[in-house]
């Protein structure tokens, strides 16, 4: 018995008596918690009920809102703090986003803003969006984020393409883009483009 199903059977056993049996069938569905948070929950239900649905989303956001709410802006972190960060941000999100943390003068995120959530393509919006935020709280450091739903926490082309244009675009206007972090479940890739 692996771990990941040792630990939802013990989750689930508050809602029932069959919750062994929605134990098998969500673990033959998802290898891990982070592709159950960001299951269909008609699916869930289809697998099990509407009960075992709600709960297993109410654990997710609740899991999801402790690590974001842990994170302390404008104090030092560590790398691995910031990945923590962004695998607990992204942990319920169905759907591609686009983040950016401003960094302060000293290295410090300031803050996390949602730049687009959907499909993430460069167009004209973005750069206008990008420098609205750095604007906004008086930087010219930043980090980006986005998240591969479902996927691997691997960089495509595209998303190297994105990052090296993004990182021109602030140079441009006399700003530095430190990294671009690509998260998919607890893993997040840290990417740099010279």
């Amino acid at each position: 018995m692996n771990d990941f199903y040792s630990k939802l059977s013990k989750i689930l056993s508050y809602c029932g008596k069959d919750s062994e049996t929605v134990t098998k069938l969500l673990t033959e569905q998802c290898a891990d918690f982070s592709s159950l948070a960001v299951m269909d929950s008609s699916l869930i239900s289809s697998l099990s009920s509407d009960k075992y649905a709600a709960f297993i989303k109410l654990i997710s956001s609740i899991a999801s809102r402790i690590g974001t709410e842990s994170f302390k802006f404008g104090r030092e972190h560590t790398e691995e703090e910031i990945k923590a960060f962004l695998c607990a941000y992204y942990l319920n999100a169905a759907n591609e986003t686009l983040l950016i943390l401003p960094l302060d003068k000293s290295g410090r995120v300031i803050c996390a803003e949602k730049v687009v959530e959907g499909t993430v393509n460069f167009s004209s919006v973005l750069p206008r969006k990008f420098l609205e935020i750095m604007l906004k709280h008086s930087s010219d450091r930043a980090i980006i984020a986005h998240n591969h739903p479902g996927g691997k926490a691997e960089p495509s082309e595209e998303d190297i393409e994105t990052t090296r244009v993004i990182k021109e675009l602030f140079a441009s206007t006399g700003r530095e883009l430190i990294c671009h972090y690509v998260v998919a479940g607890t893993d997040a890739f840290k990417l740099t483009v010279d």
